[in-house]
C-alpha cells in the first residue's frame, strides 16, 4: 500500500470524526432535551420502529431502491416523536448526519410572532435556511393545529427532495387528511410517495396519556 493510500486514508477518518462530532452538537443543540434520550420501544410499537430503522438504515447505506424518507402517520401519544429523537440520534452517531428538528407547531408560531415583529421570533425564510443545513431533516407534529404554516411544510418537502436529503414526517393525520393538509399542489404531494409510509394503528397505546394517568 503507497504512501499517498494510506495519507488519503488518514484523511478520510479524520474527515468522519469531525463530520460526527459536528453532527453529534448539532443533535444536542437542534433536537429537543426530552427526544435525546436512549429509549427502547414498547412491544406495541416493536413493529413499525423497526420499519423506521431499517428504512433509515437502507438510505444511509444508500442501498438501491432505498426510500426517501418516512412518513408517519397516526393519533398522537403513540411514540412518534420519541421515535424522530432516535432517527436523529442514530443518524448523528452511526452516520455523521447532522439532523434538523422541526416542530411544526412552534415554528408556526414563531412565524406568525415574525410577522409582527416580535423581537427574537424566526421567519419561515429563517426556518428555511436551517433546514439546509441538515442531512437528515424531520418534521413533527405536522397536522397537530390548524394554524400551521402549510408553506413552511410545502417548502421543505420540496427542497428535501430536491437535495437527496432524508426526510421524516410525523403527523396526527391519517393519509386522507394529509393529502388535503398539502393543498392543491401535486408536485409536492408526489414528493410525499418517496418516503415510506407507515401507518400507526389506533389499537396501539395512548403512551403520553398513561404517563399522565
Amino acid at each position: 500500500m503507497g504512501t499517498e493510500t494510506i495519507y488519503a486514508g488518514d484523511l478520510r477518518r479524520v474527515e468522519l470524526k469531525v463530520k460526527r462530532r459536528d453532527a453529534l452538537e448539532a443533535f444536542r443543540q437542534r433536537v429537543p432535551l426530552h427526544l435525546q434520550g436512549e429509549f427502547q420501544p414498547k412491544p406495541d410499537q416493536l413493529r413499525y420502529w423497526r420499519e423506521a430503522v431499517h428504512a433509515f438504515d437502507a438510505w444511509a447505506q444508500r442501498v438501491a431502491g432505498s426510500h426517501e424518507g418516512l412518513l408517519l402517520m397516526g393519533p398522537q401519544g403513540r411514540g412518534k416523536s420519541v421515535l424522530l429523537g432516535l432517527l436523529c440520534r442514530r443518524g448523528a452517531h452511526r452516520y455523521a448526519l447532522t439532523p434538523q428538528y422541526i416542530d411544526m407547531g412552534i415554528a408556526s408560531a414563531e412565524i406568525d410572532d415574525a410577522r409582527r415583529m416580535v423581537h427574537g421570533a424566526r421567519s419561515r425564510t429563517e426556518f428555511l435556511q436551517e433546514s439546509r443545513a441538515g442531512d437528515l431533516l424531520v418534521m413533527d407534529d405536522v397536522g397537530y393545529s390548524d394554524s400551521d404554516d402549510k408553506e413552511l411544510f410545502r417548502q421543505i418537502v420540496q427542497f428535501a427532495s430536491d437535495a437527496g436529503k432524508f426526510l421524516v414526517i410525523a403527523a396526527n393525520l391519517d393519509e386522507e387528511a394529509l393529502w388535503k393538509y398539502m393543498g392543491a399542489d401535486n408536485r409536492e404531494k408526489s414528493r410525499l410517495y418517496n418516503l415510506k409510509r407507515i401507518q400507526i394503528e389506533k389499537a396501539v397505546p395512548d403512551y403520553r396519556m398513561a404517563r399522565g394517568a
